[in-house]
C-alpha cells in the first residue's frame, strides 16, 4: 500500500519532478513553442499544486523550480 506524506519538502520535490516530466512531454510532441515552456511549467505547477491542495505561492514555486530543472539540464547536457 502506498502512503503519501505530508512533508512539504517531499511534496514540492515530487510535484516539481512531475511538472518537469509533463513539460518535457509537451515539448517533445511540439504542441507549443519552446519560448512558452516556462509559462507552461508554472501553469502545470499551479494546477498540480491546486490538485494536491498546497498554497498558491508554493504551487508557483513548483512550476518555477521545474523551469530551473529544465534549464539546468539543457545547459549541462547540451553544453549550451
Amino acid at each position: 500500500m502506498i502512503q503519501f506524506t505530508s512533508d512539504p519538502t517531499t511534496i514540492v520535490a515530487t510535484l516539481s519532478a512531475a511538472t518537469y516530466v509533463i513539460v518535457e512531454v509537451i515539448k517533445r510532441i511540439n504542441v507549443i513553442s519552446d519560448r512558452f515552456l516556462p509559462l507552461i511549467a508554472i501553469v502545470v505547477g499551479v494546477a498540480l499544486g491546486i490538485a494536491y491542495k498546497v498554497d498558491i505561492l508554493l504551487a508557483i514555486l513548483i512550476g518555477a523550480s521545474a523551469c530551473g530543472i529544465y534549464d539546468l539540464g539543457k545547459k549541462t547536457v547540451a553544453g549550451k
